[in-house]
């Protein structure tokens, strides 16, 4: 919703609290490109400062109770964020409920509305401050919620995920203020592969309610859970784990004519498996093994829909992903279907 960076009319940026005054979550440690100034609640993103052509001259910003020192306006983005500069130079976005409201450049900063301070590093300014036009504080709070769970929680997470979960909690807020649904097609993969990462993201579908004041459908859970195992791997790797193990999944069911439980033990085994063998391909490392031809004739012949079966997922696996299975492959598979079909 592109609007007039030194006008704070406008659209109600996305993610704008509806409901309460929730606390933050406390304890987040303070990611690369964000270093704490003198008066930031929450410590969120960006990182050392950028170069002083970006924000202005540094001529603006004689002021702000720092000695004599007051901050000026240089730039109005919306009612919750302005740019200017700090005594040694070096140029800042402040945020805070209301510290752009009736702003211009050259107005006086009112430091008791300043919540955070962002140094901005070069490479990310196009999108940071894209961000700030299009995003309330709430969104991109709630993104830092979501970030500090995750790690609460076990998850390795690089700081650059803070960028992704706020771009991406706008479009969701966005597509669910027009009434657009965009169901995720690989939930139950999703959760099945990724079970933290997948809690973590029906957390945050309650925390941006919590926050923003938006209810969510369910499948965001899915959207987000993506998003955090994009970040310990690959957003290709990631995507082409889901497809090989949805496709096989599909082929399974169809086979074998019965719907798998994604609460039981044996399924679960087989998704995982399916996921390191989809890892393996990807990385061109093949398996091999003890010589396994008669344990693979006697699997084979279990079950009337094995052969079928492992004859599809084949087919499936070599068109799609360009790899052919071997027999010890092949085995483990036979497996984990025998588990749960006899």
């Amino acid at each position: 919703h592109p609007r007039d960076a030194d006008s704070t009319e406008g659209k109600r940026p996305l993610g704008d609290r509806r409901s309460g005054n929730p606390e933050g979550v406390q304890g987040a440690a303070a990611p690369w490109f964000l270093r704490k100034a003198e008066k930031s609640i929450p410590i969120i993103f960006a990182a050392a400062c950028a170069s002083q052509k970006f924000l202005g001259s540094s001529r603006l910003g004689r002021r702000h109770h720092i000695g004599d020192f007051e901050m000026e306006a240089i730039k109005v983005y919306n009612n919750s964020a302005v740019s200017s500069v700090k005594p040694d130079g070096r140029e800042v976005i402040l945020t805070g409920s209301g510290i752009g409201f009736s702003k211009r450049p050259g107005d006086t900063i009112d430091e008791r509305k300043i919540e955070k301070t962002y140094y901005i590093q070069s490479e990310l300014q196009t999108k940071f401050l894209q961000l700030l036009k299009d995003a309330s504080p709430d969104a991109v709070r709630v993104a830092e919620d979501i970030l500090a769970h995750a790690r609460t929680n076990g998850l390795e997470l690089k700081d650059q995920l803070l960028l992704s979960l706020i771009d991406h909690i706008c479009f969701a807020i966005e597509r669910y203020e027009q009434g657009i649904e965009l169901p995720y097609l690989m939930l139950a993969e999703t959760k099945l592969l990724y079970p933290k990462e997948f809690k973590v993201g029906e957390w945050a579908v309650s925390r941006i309610d919590f926050r923003c004041g938006v209810e969510l459908p369910g499948y965001e859970a899915g959207y987000i859970a993506l998003q955090l195992a994009s970040a310990s791997m690959s957003r290709e790797m990631t995507y082409n784990t889901l497809k090989f193990a949805k496709g096989c999944m599909d082929i399974i069911r169809d086979t074998y004519g019965v719907e798998l439980d994604p609460d039981n033990i044996d399924t679960v085994r087989l998704t995982t498996h399916l996921k390191f063998l989809a890892q393996r391909i990807f990385q061109q490392i093949q398996w091999t093994g003890d010589n396994m031809e008669g344990l693979h004739e006697m699997l084979l012949e279990k079950h009337q829909k094995n052969k079928e079966c492992i004859g599809r997922l084949k087919g499936y696996i070599q068109s799609e992903f360009d790899y052919a299975l071997n027999s010890q492959e092949e085995v483990y598979l036979l497996v984990h279907l025998s588990k749960i079909f006899y």
